[in-house]
C-alpha cells in the first residue's frame, strides 16, 4: 500500500530528530582533492544501524529497519511524496524513494538492493554477526556483502547528492526489498502492483556484478543474467510394515534408485552470447585442460568434450547448463516400520529460457517414472537475458577506468538468482553493476564472517554516486 500519510504523520512527529540529524549527520567538510571522506563516516555509521537489524524470516526486523531508513531520507531532505514504504507481507516490506530530476534527460533508472539477509549462525563466527567490526581491514557482519553493504551505498549516494543540491537531468529510483533471499515477493508486488512508484527505462542492480582481484589482474563483470529457481519435490510412497517382515518394496530403497538416476543425468550443456563472451575473457585464470576447454567450447558450443570438463567445475557447470541436485531428504515414521513415505527435494537452476515443463519432463525420466509423485514447490515467473546498454557501458566504463584504469569488462550470468529476475520478467532490462571488489576465492556471502574490505567499501561509494552523476549527463 502507499503510505505517504503514515510517512507524513512520522515526519511531523520527529521533526527535532530530523533537523538534528540533519544538521550533525551530514557535516560537509572543506572541498578536498578526491573523495570526499565525510561520507564514508555517514555510510559506516549507517552501516552499523542496518547490520544490528536481524532482518530474517520470523525476527520481523525488516520493517523496523526500513522505518528506520525513512526517517533518514526525509532527514536527508526527501519530500514525503517521493518516499514510499510498501507492506507485501506482515512482516516485510519495500522501501521506494524517489530522486526527482529537472525532465530534461530520459526516462527514469531503477536502482536496486536489499535489506534482508541469510541468517547467521553465531556460535560458528569469530565475531557477533549482528554486530559491525573492523579487523586488518575488513568490515565483518552479517550483509556487509550481500546486500547492506551496496544498499547502504545506494542510500549514501542519494543523501550525499540531495546535501550537494544536485538536480539530475533524469529520476532515479531507490528500491530497497525486504526478502530477497527468501520469497521475492516484496520485488514481485512491487513491479505488478505498483508498477507507477518504479518503472524505469532500466534498472541497475547493487546486488549484481563487480570486480574481482585475480592472480591475473582485476576483472569487472557486469550481471546481464541470472538462472531461473525452481524446488521440486518426488515422493515414493508404500503401504510400509513390520520392521521384522520386510519386504522387497521399501520406500527408502526406492528413492535411492530415483537418486542415482538423477546424480546419472546432466542436462544438456547449453549457451548465450554473453556466456562463450565470459568463457572466452576468463580462460586465462585457469590452468590446464580447464582453461582449454573454455577456450573451445567458447570457439565450438558443441564441443561436447570440452562441455564434459566444464560440468566438473563447480564454478562453471552453472553457467554451462541448467543444474538440479537433492538438497533435503525426509520420510519414515518410526525406527521399527518401514517407511510408507519417503520425500526428497530437488533444487534447480536452469537456463533463463528454459521452460519448467521439459526441467520437470526431465526429472521424471531421471527418476525412472513410474510410482513417483512429482510436485512442485517453487517456480520462478518467465526469466529472460539483458543487453548491454551502451549508455550505462559508457557510463560505467569511466567510472571504472577512474578507479582501476583499463581493465577487462565482461558480460555473465549468474549461477544464482536474485530480484532481477522479477525486474526482467517485468520487462525492466536490468544490469547488475556493484562496485564492491573482493579476492577471487573469499567472497563470504551466506558464509561464515561474512565480510567486507574497507577499501571496497568506500570505492562502492563512490562508484556510486560518480555513476548517478554521470548517468544524469544528457550526453549518455
Amino acid at each position: 500500500m502507499r503510505c505517504r500519510e503514515v510517512i507524513a504523520e512520522q515526519w511531523v512527529r520527529n521533526t527535532a530528530f530530523a533537523v538534528l540529524l540533519s544538521q550533525v549527520f551530514f557535516v560537509v567538510a572543506p572541498a578536498r582533492a578526491g573523495v570526499d571522506t565525510d561520507y564514508q563516516q555517514v555510510a559506516r555509521e549507517l552501516l552499523a544501524e542496518m547490520i544490528s537489524y536481524r532482518t530474517v524470516k520470523g525476527q520481523n526486523q525488516v520493517n523496523a529497519l526500513h522505518h528506520k531508513l525513512v526517517e533518514r531520507m526525509l532527514a536527508g531532505g526527501f519530500d514525503p511524496a517521493d518516499v514510499h514504504l510498501i507492506h507485501t507481507e506482515p512482516e516485510v516490506s519495500a522501501l521506494v524513494v524517489r530522486y526527482r530530476g529537472n525532465g530534461s534527460g530520459g526516462s527514469p533508472v531503477l536502482l536496486a538492493a536489499h535489506s534482508d539477509v541469510v541468517d547467521a549462525v553465531a556460535d560458528e563466527w569469530s565475531t557477533d554477526p549482528y554486530k559491525l567490526m573492523e579487523i586488518d581491514g575488513y568490515l565483518h557482519g552479517r550483509g556487509s556483502l550481500d546486500n547492506k553493504g551496496p544498499a547502504t551505498a545506494l542510500l549514501v549516494s542519494f543523501l550525499r547528492l540531495r546535501k550537494e543540491g544536485f538536480v539530475p537531468s533524469r529520476d532515479f529510483i531507490l528500491l530497497i526489498t525486504g526478502d530477497e533471499e527468501t520469497t521475492g515477493r516484496a520485488a514481485q508486488t512491487v513491479v505488478r502492483d505498483h508498477r507507477a512508484l518504479v518503472d524505469a527505462g532500466y534498472a541497475l542492480s547493487a546486488d549484481g556484478g563487480g570486480a574481482r582481484y585475480t592472480s591475473k589482474g582485476t576483472r569487472y563483470y557486469v550481471q546481464v543474467a541470472e538462472k531461473s529457481y525452481f524446488d521440486f519435490a518426488m515422493t515414493i510412497r508404500n503401504p510400509g510394515g513390520h520392521s521384522s517382515r520386510p519386504k522387497p518394496e521399501n520406500a527408502i530403497y526406492d528413492i535411492a534408485d530415483v537418486i542415482k538416476g538423477l546424480q546419472a543425468y546432466r542436462f544438456p550443456a547449453r549457451r548465450t552470447p554473453s556466456t562463450l563472451q565470459f568463457l572466452r575473457d576468463n580462460a586465462d585464470l585457469y590452468e590446464g585442460e580447464v582453461g582449454e576447454a573454455m577456450r573451445r567450447y567458447a570457439d565450438n558450443p558443441d564441443d561436447e568434450a570440452a562441455a564434459d570438463v566444464l560440468f566438473n567445475v563447480p564454478e562453471l557447470v552453472g553457467r554451462t547448463r541448467t543444474t538440479c541436485i537433492p538438497t533435503m531428504i525426509s520420510g519414515g515414521h518410526g525406527r521399527n516400520a518401514q517407511p510408507r513415505s519417503v520425500e526428497l527435494v530437488i533444487n534447480c537452476r536452469a537456463y533463463p529460457d528454459e521452460p519448467v515443463k521439459l526441467i520437470r519432463e526431465r526429472l521424471k525420466n531421471a527418476a525412472g517414472g513410474g510410482g513417483v509423485e512429482f510436485k512442485e514447490y517453487y517456480v520462478s515467473p518467465p526469466n529472460s537475458s539483458s543487453e548491454m546498454i551502451p549508455e550505462v557501458m559508457d557510463a560505467l566504463a569511466e567510472v571504472i577506468e577512474d578507479r582501476f584504469g583499463e581493465i577487462k569488462i565482461t558480460p555473465e550470468m549468474s549461477p544464482g538468482a536474485s530480484d532481477a529476475i522479477f525486474f526482467r520478467g517485468a520487462g525492466i532490462p536490468t544490469l547488475g553493476i556493484s562496485g564492491y571488489a573482493f579476492q577471487s576465492g573469499d567472497a563470504r556471502r551466506h558464509g561464515k564472517d561474512e565480510r567486507q574490505s574497507i577499501e571496497s567499501f568506500h570505492a562502492d561509494l563512490e562508484h556510486w554516486y560518480q555513476l548517478i552523476r554521470r548517468l544524469s549527463d544528457t550526453r549518455h
